[in-house]
């Protein structure tokens, strides 16, 4: 079989099938009356089978493989000039995958390189060089994940995908696919990779090595692998800014017993939070002259929910960094109106003492809510809203300066 780039350009017919690039070749070869196998890096993988005298003619084009080293400026040039266009990013797994299946075609196949890589869209920020600045602004989420692998087939189970991968790509499908729970693997030609997401498998059935039967479990818990696995717990967590999921595996002698939880997953735009009491979906929104009590009603009737309170730094942190550079500058703050209406046994000056001190004197309905500590007053002291001894500002915002919060005030 030989290969070259290049495309058909004078034939009557063809015939096409789901065959990954390396199956279609050996297809073509072991077929009698194959004439040539087209690939066009397409997803899912297409193999278009020509046979002896239906095709005349194949238009030799140029290969991409670039002849040497690039730099990221001069990859993005080339987007810019060639299709003006900028580096992409990846914003879900089939884009990964279709990214991947392109380039593996590209690498020679006696290279001297372990890798060959490919610029894509990311650029470190400049306030994220060193290792001692830190925090949520430069936190780098590497993978705690690790692929255990072990003889064995499933033994209860739901739904599962199938592809026609290697082994080797199959385990990283798997690893990098955030609800990849397992990947499945008999020694079938064509490969098939099966793959099991969180919640779709209960139970794998262990066998001896001579099944040749593998599969590859993904887990995050323990980080060091114990000397025996029977009778030892395993866990693994899935999470995303709007989705959450966990599960646990028993191994035992014959069986790994895979429990699966609930599935976490807030509406769009919005950010999941692990609360102590529960999780809960946030989401900051923009209208401009609206009161606490419409804030709540649209809250209410869009999405069944309430307006939020801050139930950490964290979360507080997270509003500051959506809100903060959408400040008007010809105000000093933005005010987003937040849970807490003030109670009415704390409307006088003289009603005093641990039920009416600070944040005390005001109902918070968030359910969830485990504490008040990141309700913190404005510096310029708040709260401030009363006359004549009468409190008159019974609701609660969060303001924000194009830097920073700026602390919660009390407005009518």
């Amino acid at each position: 079989m030989n290969l070259i780039h290049g495309t058909p350009s004078d034939f009557s017919t063809s015939s096409k099938f789901e065959f990954s690039w390396d199956y279609c070749i050996s297809y073509c070869y072991q077929m009698s009356t194959c004439l040539a196998a087209y690939y066009q890096v397409e997803f899912p993988e297409i193999c278009e089978i020509f046979e002896i005298g239906k095709l005349a003619k194949i238009q030799k084009l140029n290969a991409v493989v670039p002849t040497g080293e690039i730099t990221r400026l001069e990859a993005q040039k080339l987007c810019a000039e060639d299709f003006q266009g900028v580096l992409s990013g990846f914003d879900s797994d089939f884009e990964h995958t279709s990214a991947i299946k392109s380039a593996v075609l590209l690498v020679p196949k006696n290279t001297p390189y372990k890798y060959y890589g490919y610029y894509m869209d990311g650029e470190r920020k400049t306030n994220c060089r060193y290792l001692n600045q830190t925090g949520p602004d430069c936190n780098w989420n590497k993978n705690p994940a690790k692929m255990n692998l072990i003889y064995g087939t499933p033994s209860e189970y739901k739904t599962s995908s199938k592809f026609e991968f290697s082994w080797d790509y199959c385990i990283s499908y798997c690893y990098q696919m955030s609800t990849c729970l397992a990947a499945y693997y008999q020694g079938d030609f064509p490969e098939i990779c099966e793959i099991f997401e969180i919640g779709n498998l209960a139970k794998i059935r262990k066998l001896n090595a001579y099944s040749g039967k593998i599969m590859a479990v993904k887990t995050t818990s323990p980080s060091e692998c114990s000397a025996s696995s029977n009778d030892s717990l395993m866990a693994g967590t899935v999470s995303t800014a709007s989705t959450w999921q966990n599960y646990s595996i028993q191994v035992s002698q014959d069986f790994w017993t895979i429990d699966s939880s609930p599935f976490f997953e807030c509406p769009e735009n919005f950010r999941l939070w692990n609360r102590a009491k529960g999780y809960w979906c946030m989401r900051v929104h923009f209208k401009i002259g609206i009161s606490q009590m419409d804030s709540a009603t649209y809250c209410k009737e869009s999405y069944g929910g309430m307006l939020s309170g801050f139930d950490s730094y964290a979360e507080k942190l997270w509003v500051v960094g959506i809100t903060k550079s959408l400040v008007n500058p010809s105000f000093q703050f933005d005010g987003y109106w937040i849970n807490g209406i003030r109670k009415d046994s704390c409307r006088y000056r003289n009603q005093t003492g641990p039920d009416c001190d600070g944040i005390a004197a005001f109902n918070i309905t968030d359910p969830l809510m485990y504490n008040t500590t990141s309700y913190v007053w404005g510096s310029d002291y708040q709260p401030d809203g009363y006359e004549n001894g009468i409190w008159i500002h019974d609701c609660l915002v969060f303001r924000v300066q194009p830097q920073s919060g700026a602390g919660v005030d009390d407005l009518p």
